[in-house]
């Protein structure tokens, strides 16, 4: 994303994930099944005898299915999730409502945290969102304590790869984002504050009957696509008939394939200030 553009698309962005917020649970499993992978990976109270997690954030919580797994992985903790989307707070709300969960309006680069106050910070499929992950990587570095950990998954370029090529195929500028490619998010890694990185990358694909499914799929999480061609306006039939011709080449016995290619990074901040 372009920062010059970030703040109106940020307000698009909230729009988005806003209006899809009382149905976004049932057509998101995909994005629970990359929530659960990254939960499994994180450090347990137990591996952490002399320094028990007690003061989280889950940025871009989103209806809370990773603020909700972080409480029951760490039952001691005091658990915030942070999300831009107005909608997608209600629905935490009325869904993980918990005494050791809260929920406020923030954003991935404008933490709402004081300086050194979280053992821990988590995000899943949102930072992908900002207009620069070094942003993010700051804000974690500053809100939390020396020694705390930061654990987030990203999509990175391949995501909505026969998207792109079938809007390829009509000569036409791609509807879907870009994505960051795996050599710029470590240069951003190495380039922030934080240490010990450990960096994985995985497809994770979703399967639909039809193109049309495919694309709802999309607007029913709010990540509809946001990155708009130069000629605006609604598909004609014959355009919308190639697309669906070049997406069925894709097909297999499961259906259409979307995949999402997902980063998941765990990282520190140092216990100590780097000489």
């Amino acid at each position: 994303m372009n920062a010059d553009v970030a703040p109106a698309l940020k307000h698009r962005i909230a729009e988005n994930f806003s209006r899809a917020a009382r149905h976004y649970d049932t057509h998101a499993g995909l994005q629970r099944e990359v929530a659960d992978a990254l939960l499994g990976a994180l450090p347990l109270d137990s591996a952490l005898p002399n320094r028990a997690l007690t003061r989280l954030a889950d940025i871009g919580c989103g209806t809370g299915h990773v603020t909700a797994g972080l409480r029951a992985r760490y039952p001691n903790a005091r658990i915030t999730g942070i999300d831009p989307a107005p909608g997608m707070l209600q629905e935490a709300t009325r869904r993980r409502g918990h005494d050791r969960l809260t929920w406020q309006s923030g954003e991935a680069e404008q933490m709402p945290f004081a300086d050194h106050s979280l053992d821990m910070v988590v995000s899943s499929l949102a930072i992908q969102w900002c207009a620069s992950p070094a942003g993010f990587l700051q804000e974690a570095a500053r809100a939390l304590r020396p020694g705390g950990w930061l654990a987030f998954t990203t999509l990175l370029d391949g995501t909505l790869g026969e998207l792109k090529h079938a809007f390829a195929t009509l000569d036409e500028a791609p509807r879907v984002n870009t994505f960051l490619t795996p050599p710029a998010l470590v240069n951003h890694l190495h380039a922030s504050p934080l240490t010990g990185h450990h960096l994985s990358c995985a497809d994770h694909l979703a399967f639909h009957d039809s193109a049309a499914e495919s694309l709802q799929a999309l607007k029913a999480v709010g990540a509809a696509t946001l990155e708009r061609p130069s000629c605006r306006g609604l598909m004609s039939r014959q355009r919308w008939a190639c697309l669906t011709r070049s997406l069925e080449r894709f097909r297999t016995p499961n259906g259409l394939p979307t995949t999402y290619r997902v980063a998941f990074i765990v990282t520190r901040k140092p216990a100590a200030p780097v000489p």
